[in-house]
């Protein structure tokens, strides 16, 4: 989780903050510079912190993460299939399930992990406020804060709760549509899970160091690993609908690609015959 992009103003709106910072503890801490500003305030005891120009700096590498990711997926999937395609015929609908999982991917790693930000400082202080490991204890706090929170401002604690929640469970549900596709081990629901809370667990554990290094705008939450496994049990239960419906209306196309091999499935249906 990242809260340095909820609040985020120019050096030029530092006059016309949101409404919201005005009912938050402000930090002392101001500094700025030609190019950008650093502002730090509190809410309740978790502490965060605006910066000039961190936003675009992330669009950018986010960016540059899927683009360059991309790109050396397409030129080694390129090497290897110009090598195997005299052996094996290529299944291009396959092949496109496996670049768009890898966009996928490339995707989860840059809005969760990138920018890293370390500062080789290690720091215990902020997993007071920045770790949670009960289970279910930061949403329930949340809800109990709607009506309370923000002067009442109950839609708008209500928002924030959704975008967390939400988003974390449609961060994984792609996950558990795509991996049964292409690895016939997470046909299975329980082996699906077990990817799903892996990934998520991995994510909030290069977290947690950035935590130690000093960062104080990441936060690892047990919750989010729920949310996550939720949302990959919802992906999967959307792959299983597609294909049970494909077996259904016997659409040969999403049939196969179940399948895996096109030619496999081919000769199957022939030694049936």
């Amino acid at each position: 989780m990242v809260f340095d992009d909820a609040f985020f103003c120019t050096k030029k709106q530092i006059e016309k903050l949101p409404k919201v910072l005005s009912r938050l503890t402000i930090d002392k801490k101001v500094c700025f510079t030609k190019k950008e500003f650093c502002y730090f305030f509190y809410f309740g005891k978790i502490r965060f912190s605006v910066k000039g120009d961190r936003k675009e700096k992330k669009r950018l590498y986010s960016s540059l993460i899927v683009y360059i990711g991309v790109c050396i997926y397409i030129i080694g999937v390129s090497i290897k299939l110009a090598v195997s395609y005299k052996k094996k015929p290529i299944y291009w609908l396959k092949e496109a399930v496996k670049l768009l999982f890898v966009v996928y991917m490339l995707l989860v790693v840059s809005v969760t992990l990138f920018p890293i930000y370390a500062y080789n400082i290690v720091s215990l202080e902020g997993l007071k406020y920045s770790v949670n490991i009960i289970p279910l204890v930061s949403i329930l706090k949340s809800i109990e804060q709607i009506g309370i929170a923000y002067d009442g401002d109950a839609l708008f604690m209500s928002s924030l709760i959704i975008r967390n929640v939400g988003g974390n469970i449609l961060l994984f549900m792609p996950l558990g549509v795509l991996a049964p596709i292409i690895w016939h081990q997470y046909k299975n629901l329980s082996s699906m899970l077990f990817l799903g809370m892996l990934l998520s667990i991995f994510i909030e554990g290069i977290q947690f160091f950035e935590i130690l290094s000093g960062s104080s705008i990441r936060a690892v939450d047990v919750d989010d690993v729920i949310c996550n496994v939720f949302g990959a049990m919802l992906g999967y239960f959307v792959y299983a609908a597609i294909f049970k419906l494909a077996n259904r209306f016997q659409i040969k196309a999403l049939q196969k690609l179940n399948r895996g091999d096109p030619m496999l499935t081919e000769n199957k249906e022939k030694a049936g015959c």
